[in-house]
């Protein structure tokens, strides 16, 4: 099992934080970073950033659900 895990938050107006995290299970073969790494290419690709990627990218740019649908494609 791997987990993905990544913090966010906005210092102004209430100093929030937030942690997201996916969980997948590695083919044989395939390592964990090969696997984070096709995954957020597809996503970049799908959200059409170049940069690290924000969650505002996602909201603005791309379809959130095809987003989730990428991750879940992953995790199975």
């Amino acid at each position: 099992m791997i987990v993905f895990v990544d913090e966010g938050g906005a210092k102004s107006p209430c100093n929030c934080v937030a942690l997201g995290a996916v969980a997948l299970t590695a083919r044989y073969g395939v390592t964990y970073m090969e696997l984070g790494r096709h995954l957020l290419e597809r996503i970049r690709r799908l959200a059409r950033v170049c940069r690290e990627l924000k969650w505002s990218d996602i909201r603005r740019k791309a379809d959130a659900q095809s987003v989730t649908r990428l991750i879940s494609e992953a995790a199975e």
